[in-house]
């Protein structure tokens, strides 16, 4: 490999590079290959398996793979052509060998496209061989993120939280005093937001979170974000999230959005049970939660740790109203017959 060239894993000030290149190398790609879209999904599984080469401060090559326990995987190898046989390409290749090696890989395996066969000669010199494998695929479209219902209260309008929001999202996740309340790190950069935005897009189209805009009646500028996480299918249960501008503290408008959404949880998409994760020090968040009929059921203690130290865990829990109606009538019937059988024993005694 050429002098001068240091590969190391991605960094988010890359991204403009890295769109351009593949901008350049893979153009006309699918919407589920965008290059933003791509950067956010690996971002979010196994980002230290995704590789940058840099010259002169600018990249002018990529790697990216994936290792699912059995076998591993390599994509988006693609040197920029000015800098093309200068060993680029097999510097990363054999990177991300070795990380997947460290990992207990035992095996590699790639796709080349029909029409992009001319670098089969490539990886043929890496050790690689074609295999009598016939390649099949299916696309999968999570629905259950997609396409969220507005959601209205008697001052705000609840709605899809989208790439237009990114100014307020920035606003909302570099404030200082959120990110303490929150025990988070601030959004250092307008850049940071963007690549996180995209996550949390791309995570709801998955079906993992839903996040909505908390916007004021009259007014489609978001104010916070209200959504619902960490979904257990199984047992009917997901975590709730919110957060809100600073100018809009001390107003109800988060106990009202969340409110709102935890409603449309036992409601709508048939949840049993919704819990609020606290600092216990968080004072105001607590606050919403109570404000919203959450009960506080315990403290997890030093479970999480935050700027090099560890931070206690507040549990709060709200159940479907009508379960929990059924529960205390079941409990009311019962009453009777354990106080029979409490008076029975009195009596022999």
């Amino acid at each position: 490999m050429s002098q001068g060239v240091q590969i190391r894993p991605y960094e988010l000030s890359d991204e403009d590079g890295v769109v351009a290149l593949w901008s350049a190398v893979f153009p006309n790609p699918s919407p589920r290959n965008e290059p933003h879209r791509v950067i956010a999904s690996k971002l979010a599984v196994q980002p230290d398996l995704f590789v940058v080469a840099i010259t002169d401060g600018a990249v002018v090559g990529t790697a990216t793979s994936g290792y699912d326990g059995h076998r591993g995987w390599l994509y988006t190898v693609a040197v920029r052509p000015d800098a093309q046989r200068r060993g680029i390409g097999r510097a990363l290749v054999r990177h991300l060998e070795a990380a997947l090696a460290r990992l207990g890989c035992p095996k590699i395996n790639l796709h080349v496209l029909g029409a992009n066969a001319a670098v089969v000669p490539f990886y043929q010199c890496l050790g690689y061989s074609v295999e009598d494998r016939i390649s099949m695929g299916k696309e999968l479209h999570a629905a259950p993120g997609l396409g969220l219902p507005v959601l209205q209260t008697e001052r705000l309008v609840l709605r899809s939280i989208s790439e237009a929001d990114v100014d307020a999202y920035h606003a909302l996740m570099s404030n200082a005093s959120v990110a303490t309340l929150t025990k988070r790190p601030a959004h250092a950069s307008m850049r940071e937001s963007e690549t996180r935005l995209r996550r949390v897009l791309l995570e709801q189209e998955q079906g993992k979170l839903m996040a909505w805009a908390i916007t004021a009646r009259g007014d489609d500028a978001m104010i916070g974000l209200v959504g619902l996480c960490r979904f257990a299918p199984h047992h009917r249960r997901a975590e709730v999230s919110y957060e809100l501008l600073q100018a809009h503290w001390g107003r109800g408008k988060a106990s009202e959005a969340l409110d709102r959404v935890v409603r449309h949880a036992f409601a709508d998409l048939g949840l049993h049970r919704v819990e609020g994760h606290v600092d216990p020090d968080n004072a105001p968040s607590m606050r919403v939660l109570e404000r919203t009929s959450f009960v506080r059921e315990g403290v997890l203690r030093e479970n999480f740790r935050f700027d090099g130290r560890y931070f206690d865990t507040a549990i709060y829990g709200r159940m479907s109203e009508g379960e929990a109606e059924e529960r205390a009538e079941a409990a009311a019937k019962r009453e009777p017959s354990s106080q029979s059988t409490g008076r029975a024993k009195a009596k022999r005694q």
